[in-house]
């Protein structure tokens, strides 16, 4: 799967995880909001069922990568250097270990069936 469908599939993951009220100890102004905007926090996912999905393949990810997803949709660091930094690695560790957070995900909605709705059309 593509790295752009996965990334889409994250960030509407993360409007639905804030939007569900359970912010995983993170601060309410994070990088989700800036990105989207405050109004995107308040109306649910179009499609909890991928929601639903992507949080699975989250959740699956090994504790690294789980950490390294949810810096970077649901933190308020907001440089790769400022993630890295909240990781204790490097930045360009940092940039590596998304990437390869990106295929794992991905290579699990593969192996799930699962079909985003960017891949289906209906953005």
């Amino acid at each position: 799967m593509e790295e752009a469908i996965v990334i889409s599939r994250l960030c509407r993951w993360a409007k639905w995880k804030l939007g569900s009220g359970k912010h995983l100890g993170f601060k309410p102004q994070v990088n989700f909001i800036r990105l989207a905007g405050e109004e995107a926090i308040c109306v649910n996912c179009d499609d909890d069922r991928e929601c639903a999905e992507t949080n699975d393949a989250v959740e699956h990810l090994p504790e690294l990568h789980k950490l390294l997803i949810r810096i970077e949709y649901l933190s308020t660091a907001r440089t790769d250097k400022e993630r890295a930094f909240v990781l204790g690695i490097s930045r360009q560790s940092y940039v590596s270990y998304r990437s390869i957070t990106y295929n794992i995900i991905g290579m699990f909605f593969e192996k799930n069936g699962s079909q985003g709705v960017a891949e289906l059309g209906q953005i």
